[in-house]
Parts: structure tokens; C-alpha cells; sequence
């Protein structure tokens, strides 16, 4: 149902292809790169906490919300603009996943490898499993 990947054009078109009916979404850790390389290197404390607030939020009202905070306090600085465009430009597109899941917050993960194959079992309604295969572009999530 939901594609992650990078947000390389003919990456994109490809999995539009490919994978037919498919939603695509921009992998959260290249967007946060991407923005957090555009911030000024000094006194950047405070927005990054704001970023990062962003991102853990656990429904799409708190990111929405978060984000718009994170604007209005940042958004009048000309050396945040850069930062804040990318932000704005690509935000919806990361935050795809929050359409597909419908548990509720996790208090905590465990991680364990297993040949090459990690498993995040997750407390919530029910119980899920990430597979995160490397070296391919998406993940499932699967009910178990």
C-alpha cells in the first residue's frame, strides 16, 4: 500500500510504475537531512527540538500543528528560510505513513535481529511487525 524512498524524481516515476495503486511517501530520514543541512550551523538548538517535536508527534493533527508552530516561531528569520521551504515543500509527502496506520501510541519498541531480517514488535492495538529487508526501498507492515 505505501512506498518510502528518497525523493529522486526518476526513483519516483519508477515506483509509480512499478508499483500500481501504490502510495508514495519520502523517507522522514532524508527530509530530515535535508532540512537540517540548510540550517545555519550556530545557535540552531531550539529548532531543531521543534523538527524533531514534528516528526515524533504520533497523530497527523500533532505533526500538522507542530509544524505550523514551528513556523510561525521560525518563519520570520531569513536564515531559517531555507530550512523552511524545504520543510514546507516536502512535509505532506512525508508524512504519508500516518494515513495508513491506525494504532495507538507505543510506549516502547524491541528491537531484535534476526539473519538479516529486524523485527519492531509494537504495543498498541494489536500487535505489528516491521520487516525491513536491506537494500530495497520499502517496508511492510504486517499484523500478526
Amino acid at each position: 500500500k505505501l512506498v518510502i524512498s528518497d525523493a529522486h524524481m526518476g526513483l519516483q516515476k519508477a515506483i509509480q510504475r512499478e508499483f500500481i495503486g501504490t502510495a508514495w511517501q519520502r523517507c522522514n530520514v532524508h527530509f530530515k537531512r535535508n532540512i537540517i543541512e540548510k540550517l545555519p550551523k550556530k545557535d540552531t538548538a531550539e529548532i531543531r527540538v521543534m523538527i524533531k517535536r514534528v516528526f515524533e508527534a504520533v497523530t497527523i493533527e500533532d505533526i500538522r500543528k507542530f509544524k505550523d508552530e514551528l513556523i510561525n516561531k521560525f518563519g520570520t528569520e531569513a536564515r531559517f528560510e531555507k530550512a523552511l521551504a524545504i520543510l514546507d515543500e516536502g512535509f505532506e509527502d512525508t508524512i504519508q505513513y500516518m494515513n495508513f496506520l491506525r494504532i495507538s501510541v507505543c510506549t516502547y519498541g524491541v528491537l531484535i535481529p534476526s539473519s538479516g531480517l529486524t523485527k519492531r514488535f509494537v504495543e498498541g492495538k494489536g500487535s505489528f511487525a516491521f520487516f525491513l529487508i536491506p537494500n530495497l526501498l520499502f517496508v511492510w507492515l504486517v499484523p500478526f
